[in-house]
């Protein structure tokens, strides 16, 4: 089924060609292909640098060269179904997952995660401090309120 949907969306470009339909028409949604191509580059991109990953480390993984995955990444080149599925495989993720919109709430989430965790520690930082701050007082208080020893 997935390579019957990668098959028909390598399809459309040449279809519309054929029937000389401009491709940058919208599709329903107010999606064209070059939206599709930008947000194809973002994610791969994404993708890559989530695993830390070079565009040879990638492509070789691919058995495609650096040029044409930098074309991929800059929207200049398209790819065949065999290699959205092979991209998705390599990069861990489901070939939709290529294609979908990045949440606008957050970046990443291990970004967001990342935040949460320093803001934490920073917070239980300064209250641990705090307490100490009043424990060391309210002992050296009680120290001054002791009558002498006999």
């Amino acid at each position: 089924m997935l390579l019957i949907i990668c098959f028909i969306i390598t399809l459309i470009p040449i279809i519309t060609i054929g029937f000389g339909i401009k491709l940058t028409r919208n599709v329903g949604n107010g999606m064209n292909e070059q939206k599709l191509r930008e947000l194809l580059s973002v994610n791969i991109k994404r993708f890559r640098n989530r695993r830390g990953w070079s565009q040879a480390k990638l492509a070789e993984k691919l058995d495609i060269s650096t040029n044409f995955l930098s074309d991929i990444e800059t929207t200049k080149g398209w790819v065949s179904p065999l290699t959205l599925v092979k991209l998705a495989a390599a990069l861990n993720v489901e070939v939709y997952e290529l294609f979908k919109q990045e949440n606008s709430i957050s970046g990443d989430l291990k970004d967001v995660v990342n935040k949460l965790a320093q803001d934490l520690t920073t917070v239980l930082t300064e209250s641990v401090e705090y307490t100490r701050k009043q424990y060391t007082e309210e002992n050296k208080t009680k120290k001054k309120q002791r009558p002498p020893k006999r």
